[in-house]
């Protein structure tokens, strides 16, 4: 599941998946780890970023969608949005 969501950010450096991950998880669920959520969560993060529930194949919505929640947990965390 770790891998899945990291996967969402090729471009990125493996720190930067990692941190984006946590913001995705605290966005979506609350919480900052993949170890404090259920089964029910992993499972639906898998289906959310993945076909099939395949990790090596990533949803081709779930790349933006996965970039907007980003984009909104920064915002939520006080984090100027820049204007394009």
């Amino acid at each position: 599941m770790v891998q899945s969501i990291e996967s969402l950010f090729p471009d990125d450096d493996k720190e930067m998946r990692k941190a984006k991950r946590y913001s995705v998880l605290r966005y979506l669920f609350g919480v900052d780890s993949s170890k404090n959520l259920t089964i029910g969560q992993k499972d639906a993060i898998l289906a959310w970023c993945t076909v099939g529930g395949d990790y090596t194949k990533p949803h081709p919505d779930a790349f933006a969608e996965a970039a907007r929640i980003v984009e909104a947990q920064g915002v939520a965390n006080g984090q100027m949005k820049m204007p394009v």
